[in-house]
Parts: structure tokens; sequence; C-alpha cells
């Protein structure tokens, strides 16, 4: 029986138990804190001046809803970012379009896999998120730009700058995963569940049913 590999997520239900091959389930504020904590020392910190920049020039670009040209200039910019730091590491996209595959508006999620010093083709995957989409306004409704600040530019901020050290001397002994989700914020102003997180249901599914890339499956 092959093992099923194990993602700890920052989004959906707690992780199952071995010997599946989990993606790690947990608030995606303490894992980036936890991460963040494991980057610093003496020798140089987390560089929030250096993740504020970032954040700043995300929101001025402007509001970035699913579909936007600006978020696009934002998927850009993160890729850039991205290569930089981590030019070995390829950066994978997942664009498709939601609810079905022929709607007008096309959703990309994009991520970097990076690689533990001590990682087996079936140990743990621990995966940090973020989403990169803005919430949306409605004309009439919601006369004013939302840029996001906060909600999200900065979670994709900290995701970069963590990258900077978890791709160097700092790499953890396992697989780690840094995703940037698009499609996240309600289509509705007030929440409604049934439309929003668009990009990380989109992930989930997608990653649990490609048998190529986890022949043991995911739990």
């Amino acid at each position: 029986m092959r093992a099923q590999r194990r993602l700890l997520r920052s989004m959906a239900s707690p992780a199952a138990s071995c010997p599946h091959r989990r993606v790690a389930s947990r608030c995606a504020s303490l894992l980036v804190l936890a991460a963040t904590v494991a980057c610093s020392d003496d020798r140089g910190p987390f560089d929030g001046e250096r993740a504020r920049a970032l954040t700043q020039r995300i929101v001025e670009i402007g509001p970035r809803p699913p579909g936007s040209a600006n978020l696009r200039k934002v998927a850009d910019l993160i890729a850039s970012e991205l290569k930089a730091i981590a030019p070995a590491l390829e950066l994978q996209r997942q664009t498709f379009r939601w609810p079905e595959p022929t709607s007008p508006v096309e959703y990309q999620n994009l991520w970097i896999e990076i690689p533990g010093r001590a990682a087996t083709p079936t140990g743990p995957i621990v995966v940090l998120a973020a989403h990169y989409d803005s919430k949306i306004t409605h004309e009439g409704k919601q006369d004013f730009a939302f840029v996001g600040a906060l909600d999200a530019a900065a979670s994709c901020a900290a995701l970069v700058e963590l990258a900077r050290h978890l791709t160097g001397d700092r790499r953890l002994d396992h697989d780690v995963w840094l995703v940037f989700f698009d499609g996240e914020e309600s289509i509705d102003w007030d929440w409604n569940d049934a439309r929003a997180l668009v990009g990380s249901r989109h992930f989930a599914k997608t990653m649990a049913a490609d048998t190529a890339r986890f022949p043991g499956g995911l739990a």
C-alpha cells in the first residue's frame, strides 16, 4: 500500500494522522509567526521594513479583484520577487475558471515548493498561504477603492520575506510550500461562503486528485 502525504496547511480541516502524507492545517497567522521567529536571530531577523515596502508596492497598484489587470500586475510582482530570491525554484501557476470552465473570470494560484533538508517522498508538507486578491466592491454600493493593505497585501509580503530565509541556510527539515491564492474574498460584499475561498478550494481539490504528484494520495 502506498503511503499518503500529509499537507500541513493553513486552511481547511485539521490534518489526519500518519501514514498519510499530510498538509499541516493551522491558523495561517500562527504558522507565519512561528516561521518568522525561526528566521530571526542576532545576525538578522525577519526584515519587517522590507516586507512593509513590498506591501506598499502592492497597495499602490490599487484594487485587485479577481480577473483584473491590477491582480495580474500583483501576480507578476510576486513572481519577480520570488524569482530574484530563489531563481532555481520554479514558480507554479494554477489557472482555472469558476464556477464553470466557461465562466468569464480567470483565477490563478501561485506557489513555490521549497525542499526540506530531511524531506522524504511520503513526509509531511508545510503549507504557508495568503491570498493576493482584494475585496470586491460594487458600483453604487461601495464607492471607494478597497486596496487590502492588511487583507492581504501584508500577508503576501510576509510570505515573500519568509522565502528569503526558508530557501537559505534556515531551510526546514520538511518540504515547505508558499502559496498565494486568488479568489479568496467573497464575491458578495457580505460574506457568502458559497461564493468565496475559490482559490484554496480549487487548490485543495486538484492536489488531492493529482495521483501523478501524489501517487499515495493526500490526507
